[in-house]
């Protein structure tokens, strides 16, 4: 994937699914930058996490590219002491996402999982949030609105992580929410017709 296409896919997928009117759904984004992770890299992408009150889910969306190695974890680290600066220990699965993908530069990967799971998160994020998953889900819900909450990458050159981005809300009904469903179909597309 060429550097171009991963801006305009990155671009168009800040903007997608702003927070809902109904229930209590909110949608954050980010972009991933090894400018941010503090490391010299190549490596970016961009990462959309939606989260769903009704059902209690949160889903990860997440395409990067041009990492100097192959991928090894991913996962949310929460809550940094101030917005959008700092490291802090991983909250969300003590491991990496569920199924996210090991080994590769470049790609993409989307999960979803129950956040009323005490397994969703790490023993030291639940237990500094009340044990109980109202009040990790509470604690994971309020970092991500601070801008304390970050996703990163973390590859075998950089096991500290390769690229990273502290997650923001997506405002609602933005014009560009139309354009992040074709774009995510161009990348399987592109990435199909490069297979064969």
């Amino acid at each position: 994937m060429n550097r171009s296409f991963i801006a305009m896919l990155g671009a168009a997928s800040l903007c997608v699914l702003g927070q809902s009117a109904q229930g209590a759904r909110h949608t954050f984004a980010t972009s991933l930058t090894a400018l941010a992770e503090g490391v010299v890299s190549p490596g970016t992408g961009s990462a959309v996490v939606k989260y769903d009150g009704d059902v209690r889910t949160l889903t990860v969306s997440i395409v990067f590219a041009d990492l100097v190695a192959g991928t090894t974890v991913a996962h949310i680290h929460a809550p940094t002491a101030e917005p959008n600066t700092g490291n802090v220990g991983v909250a969300t699965y003590p491991v990496t996402f569920p199924g996210f993908p090991v080994g590769l530069t470049e790609g993409a990967y989307n999960g979803t999982w129950d956040l009323s799971d005490p397994a969703s998160y790490t023993a030291a994020f639940y237990g500094n949030h009340g044990s109980t998953p109202e009040t990790a889900e509470a604690g994971l819900l309020a970092a991500m609105f601070a801008g304390k909450a970050y996703v990163n990458i973390h590859t075998t050159t950089f096991p500290g992580g390769e690229i990273r981005g502290y997650l923001a809300s997506v405002p609602d009904h933005s014009p560009m929410v139309l354009l992040f469903a074709p774009a995510l179909a161009a990348v399987v597309g592109v990435r199909r017709w490069m297979q064969r």
